[in-house]
């Protein structure tokens, strides 16, 4: 396939052709684009799944991850309704993004995982907020915010990479809760799936990671709670079961102690922002 000149997309070192948050409902969502787009598209989630074919395998990413197409390049994603997305794009072209995604992102992969973090989402607010109210100079700001957006998700691949547990059983148990959150899953569950005792299995997964496995099942809960709080309609009781506690006053004293606020008052701080 011919290469495309970025040059020839547009010569401003970076520019952000278009971006958005989009709140997946309970419709299916496919797109499908055998040849690709002219510019960059980027993809974060911040609930939910994207499930993604690619030339060589298909896969499936999830809340936290990042996702990079590159011009010319075939997208071909589906969201399930039933999956309740909450994705995050940015459609972007200039004659620095080769160097600059090269600079960042070394290993040239196409899919990372970033994590949910406060600092990512209030830059790509700010992100949104510059390009829809198209005030002066916006045009420089979207591609400063798009730059700090990558290089702080740049640091956070490498931080993950750094701060490897070493534990690569834990890890895959880790992951394991990523995919199943949302199910009625135990520790005694998670064990299991490790072939370890639930005694031995905590020991381990807190030795790895310094907290047990209760609290990290918790606190991936209480982000996507939290996403789903700011940027759906969702009732409480339909978060709660959304991100795995049928029990709505459970997840609501789970969540204060947590966060420090109840879903409510979270989600009406929110609102008020």
């Amino acid at each position: 396939m011919k290469k495309i000149s970025f040059e020839a997309v547009s010569p401003e070192f970076l520019r952000v052709n278009s971006c958005g948050r989009q709140l997946l409902g309970k419709q299916d969502y496919h797109c499908s684009r055998p040849y690709g787009r002219i510019d960059y598209h980027l993809l974060y989630l911040r609930c939910g799944r994207c499930h993604i074919k690619t030339a060589e395998r298909e896969l499936v990413i999830e809340a936290g991850d990042l996702a990079f197409f590159y011009p010319g390049e075939m997208q071909d994603y589906r969201f399930l309704g039933k999956d309740r997305t909450v994705s995050c794009y940015v459609h972007f072209t200039g004659s620095g993004c080769e160097r600059l995604l090269e600079r960042l992102f070394p290993k040239g992969r196409r899919f990372y995982h970033i994590g949910l973090d406060q600092a990512i989402d209030e830059v790509f607010n700010r992100l949104l907020f510059e390009y829809y109210s198209k005030k002066k100079q916006y045009e420089t700001v979207c591609a400063a915010c798009l730059m700090a957006f990558l290089a702080l998700a740049a640091r956070y691949c490498e931080n993950r990479s750094a701060q490897g547990s070493g534990d690569l059983l834990m890890e895959e148990s880790c992951k394991w809760m990523q995919l199943n959150y949302q199910k009625k899953i135990s520790i005694c569950e998670a064990a299991a799936q490790c072939g370890l005792s639930v005694s031995r299995y905590a020991h381990r997964f807190k030795l790895a990671f310094g907290i047990t496995p209760i609290q990290y099942l918790h606190t991936i809960r209480i982000e996507q709670a939290k996403e789903m709080l700011r940027s759906t309609d969702c009732g409480i009781a339909e978060v709660a079961e959304l991100v795995g506690w049928p029990d709505a006053n459970y997840f609501s004293r789970i969540f204060k102690k947590y966060t420090g606020l109840s879903p409510y008052h979270f989600a009406k701080a929110t609102i008020e922002k």
